[in-house]
């Protein structure tokens, strides 16, 4: 019971930490939104990123690194495709990760090249990344099957990618 309660509070904290910065992204963007040359300047930025490296299928392709895909790509994609407004390939970014990449454990293996993941390591930054993205992409879009994805995702980070030290809870690389 103990141990259910100590996992439901780091759960809880990392929400916390997810949801206070997925706030202020929201506050950025809608509640205090750029001047408007500024809000239009970022939108034609982030789909010229999402037109040049983003396939079809929605794997974020790395050009100048050989053609491969890595997580933090993905995570990238997302949080620019929010930034751009575009659904279908924030969809399609996240199925793909989720398809390529999506470990037993929920989080994400890193590395992915010629039709197969060649190292399954997790990164936490990554993961961190497209959890913060997909609860920004279903605040965007009203999809709150995005946000479970998160928490899901939340939890599998807390699980695997946590240590406690000095009596705190502190977020491991990899």
């Amino acid at each position: 019971m103990a141990g259910s309660r100590r996992r439901a509070a780091r759960v809880v904290g990392l929400l916390a930490a997810l949801v206070l910065v997925a706030a202020v992204s929201f506050l950025v963007f809608h509640r205090f939104p750029a001047e408007p040359p500024r809000e239009a300047k970022a939108r034609e930025r982030a789909t010229e990123f999402l037109d040049r490296y983003v396939a079809a299928d929605g794997r974020v392709v790395r050009l100048d690194q050989g053609g491969d895909t890595v997580s933090e790509g993905q995570g990238y994609g997302m949080l620019l495709a929010v930034v751009a407004g575009d659904e279908d390939r924030f969809e399609a970014i996240w199925s793909w990760a989720r398809d390529e990449l999506q470990r037993a454990d929920g989080l994400l293996a890193w590395h992915w090249q010629d039709g197969a993941v060649v190292d399954d390591m997790p990164a936490s930054d990554a993961d961190l990344e497209v959890a913060w993205a997909l609860l920004l992409g279903a605040e965007r879009f009203d999809r709150p099957e995005w946000r479970e994805d998160a928490l899901q995702l939340g939890d599998a980070i807390l699980d695997s990618m946590t240590v406690r030290t000095q009596g705190r809870l502190v977020l491991a690389a990899g």
